[in-house]
């Protein structure tokens, strides 16, 4: 079975615990219109789940989509092993992943906690199930799911771009972080809405070279479905 890895190296990336995050800091994930049932995303034991969209099937080696979800309306941003396949079911309905991976030909890995780091271990779990090797290799996280990036970062070192989905709640440290994999060729977007608006100018822009936008109007959850497919290649959401 592919065990999640929690927190590993928390304390160097100032993390000393994961929190079971207010709606405050991070507002949940909603199943507002949701597209695609939560049968289609197969299974990943305590990891999460994962979607193999008919669009890529002759494909030898699509793209793979690694999506780090925000704080579980239920569980808060913690989820533990158990109940991390229900989680991801849930964000991979909610945000209309299934729909993005039709639309985008990519293979949608979704990590049922914010707390989860994911690894090249669990990325070729889901290559041996799938029958195929990834291509392109994109990480977007989702608001709590900052926490998530952090730590899969250092167990996937050369992602070809990494999608920031409103979720600057993360320190001049992580910040960067982010930079050296943009230094090391990383293609780097996503948005932003009011409530981060402060935190990304602070903490993030200073300090890493990103094309970031505002989206406040399409709102938290509205921007990811509005923009998450544009951002997997463009680097602006229209």
């Amino acid at each position: 079975m592919t065990r999640g890895l929690l927190l590993p190296a928390a304390a160097a990336l100032g993390l000393s615990s994961c929190p079971y995050a207010s709606a405050q800091e991070a507002p949940a994930e909603t199943a507002l219109n949701p597209v695609g049932r939560a049968s289609d995303c197969r299974p990943l034991p305590a990891v999460g789940c994962f979607y193999v969209p008919a669009s890529a099937r002759d494909s030898e080696s699509p793209p793979l989509l690694v999506y780090l979800r925000g704080r579980h309306q239920r569980y808060g941003a913690r989820v533990e092993p158990d109940d991390r396949v229900g989680a991801a079911r849930d964000a991979f309905v909610g945000m209309r992943l299934g729909a993005l991976a039709e639309s985008s030909r990519v293979v949608v890995l979704v990590a049922g906690s914010s707390c989860l780091g994911v690894s090249k271990a669990h990325v070729e779990a889901v290559e041996r199930q799938a029958g195929k090797k990834s291509g392109r290799l994109i990480l977007a996280s989702h608001s709590s799911g900052y926490i998530g990036l952090m730590l899969t970062l250092p167990l996937l070192p050369r992602p070809d771009r990494v999608v920031l989905l409103d979720n600057f709640h993360f320190k001049d440290s992580m910040s960067k972080m982010v930079q050296r994999r943009v230094e090391q060729g990383t293609d780097c977007v996503g948005f932003y809405t009011r409530t981060r608006r402060d935190a990304y100018l602070r903490y993030f822009k200073p300090h890493a070279t990103c094309s970031v936008e505002d989206q406040d109007a399409r709102g938290h959850d509205g921007g990811v479905r509005a923009c998450l497919g544009a951002y997997l290649s463009s680097t602006a959401c229209p």
